[in-house]
């Protein structure tokens, strides 16, 4: 009986973490950022154990698109947050990413809930770039990827700023 109960804990905890979030962002229940920076990359690393995504210099183009969802005042621990980051090779114009050129880029997904540290990696999709401005992007994204030991699928479609 002893044993039964952290496995009941530990059960409720993942559930906890799949969320029934659409595919698609709804940023009007929520609130949406997107903004990008040039020169930059992406870096995988790990401190005590946890690990991390950092965006250090580089020469390339990084997209970060944040989604927090409203919280119910009623419902204990349901706050969630997701953070998307794309790190494509820098460009002046247009571009698309489908199919298996997506494994190949570095876009991580980084959830923020009451669940375990996690980070998602898009295996498959499709990413496409117009350049609206100097200052301007609109993206069209669709992000298969695993999370919590589920296939997970993330729409997103939106202008991103710079912030250089």
């Amino acid at each position: 009986m002893k044993k039964i109960i952290p496995l009941i804990m530990v059960t409720a905890l993942l559930a906890s973490c799949e969320a029934d979030l659409p595919a698609q962002l709804d940023c009007a229940s929520g609130n949406c950022d997107f903004v990008f920076e040039v020169e930059k990359r992406l870096f995988r690393t790990q401190s005590r154990g946890d690990e991390f995504i950092e965006i250090r210099e580089g020469n390339d183009m990084v997209f970060y698109a944040s989604f927090v969802e409203e919280d119910d005042p009623f419902i204990a621990d349901d706050e969630y947050s997701e953070r998307i980051l794309i790190q494509v090779p820098a460009t002046d114009t247009d571009f698309l990413y489908e199919g298996d050129a997506i494994a190949d880029l570095n876009i991580y997904v980084l959830p923020s809930c009451f669940c375990p540290p996690e980070i998602g990696e898009a295996w498959g999709g499709k990413i496409a770039g117009t350049k609206l401005a100097d200052n301007t992007w609109k993206l069209e994204i669709e992000l298969d990827y695993d999370l919590f030991e589920a296939p997970m699928k993330r729409i997103i479609e939106g202008e991103f700023k710079g912030v250089n």
